[in-house]
């Protein structure tokens, strides 16, 4: 059937594609994350990890719908909602790093007063979890089909629910966090443990 052969071309491309993009993309991520953590020595805010992360992953998908080698609607599809998605996140996580203090953020972060080569191994390990989390919109950009079939459908209506979703909760807790009742010290977490 024409979905069964659909697949075979896209496992195969996928099985010998070029992995020269994703290394482009580790460098850049590798690169960006060095500055953060640069940046990081001066105002010891580890929030600065994410925020860059958020920016590779947008990076990532503006970069595979530049070069990747798929149709031009796969890779104009990738850059666009990968992103958007990505600016969206960034634009989130950037407004949570200027409103809350630091100590109101989770605490999966190593603690300020870690020594520099922890702190480094986090924003390398971010670089390296940025690329990985890339793999996906790589393969997909490098999709041959030149028209919307019904995955490309399935796809869009998938991305578009969840940035809605994702919208629609920023809004929520935006709403919830202007009720005075809702003050930041009131829900912020504790830190727990080391």
């Amino acid at each position: 059937s024409r979905t069964v052969t659909e697949m075979d071309n896209v496992l195969g491309s996928t099985l010998t594609m070029n992995p020269q993009p994703l290394f482009v993309v580790l460098g850049f991520s590798t690169a960006v994350m060095l500055c953060g953590w640069l940046f990081r020595q001066r105002t010891r805010d580890l929030a600065i990890a994410d925020l860059l992360w958020a920016v590779c992953i947008s990076a990532s998908a503006l970069y595979y719908g530049l070069v990747a080698d798929g149709s031009m609607l796969s890779r104009l599809l990738v850059a666009m909602m990968g992103g958007i998605g990505g600016f969206r996140l960034f634009m989130h996580l950037l407004q949570r790093m200027l409103i809350e203090p630091a100590h109101a953020r989770p605490e999966y972060f190593p603690s300020p007063d870690s020594n520099a080569t922890r702190i480094l191994a986090l924003f390398v390990s971010r670089a390296v979890s940025a690329t990985l989390f890339s793999v996906p919109l790589y393969v997909a950009a490098r999709n041959t089909q030149d028209q919307a079939t019904a995955w490309t459908l399935v796809a869009a209506a998938i991305y578009l629910v969840g940035l809605s979703g994702e919208a629609y909760a920023d809004m929520q807790l935006s709403k919830f966090r202007s009720q005075p009742r809702h003050a930041l010290a009131s829900w912020a977490p504790v830190a727990i443990g080391p």
